[in-house]
């Protein structure tokens, strides 16, 4: 779906997978109508990721209180690791990773589900793809 139309946004703050489960890390309404093209979406890490032997952190994408992406995030991974945010399978598919938004929709970046065991450090940076249409 990516075009002329599609912008990137980049997240003010880290979500960190060592914060408590339902930490929201940034929020930002949407600028205007259009879609949050979700297998564009992707998290950076800007610290690395421990080994996390007992859970795994999650990073999910919100809009307006619901969950529409996440990403488990990779197990001792350096800076500088990617990872692509999946589409929920219920508001958004594999098939059609675009979410409508509204102008003025407020949109989170959450710690999902906190890393635990082992060595548990990580944080993502987010970047978030828009389409405005034509």
């Amino acid at each position: 779906m990516a075009n002329k139309n599609t912008h990137l946004v980049r997240s003010e703050a880290v979500v960190d997978i060592n914060a408590a489960a339902a930490t929201a890390a940034f929020a930002m309404d949407a600028p205007r109508a259009g879609y949050l093209v979700l297998n564009e979406c992707w998290g950076r890490a800007e610290e690395a990721t421990g080994t996390q032997t007992g859970t795994q952190g999650v990073v999910s994408i919100e809009v307006g209180g619901t969950e529409v992406a996440s990403f488990t995030c990779d197990i001792s991974q350096a800076i500088g690791h990617t990872q692509t945010f999946t589409p929920d399978g219920t508001n958004a598919t594999a098939a059609n990773p675009v979410y409508p938004v509204a102008d003025g929709d407020e949109i989170t970046c959450v710690t999902k589900t906190q890393a635990a065991g082992g060595t548990v450090t990580g944080t993502y940076r987010i970047y978030l793809s828009f389409d405005y249409g034509a």
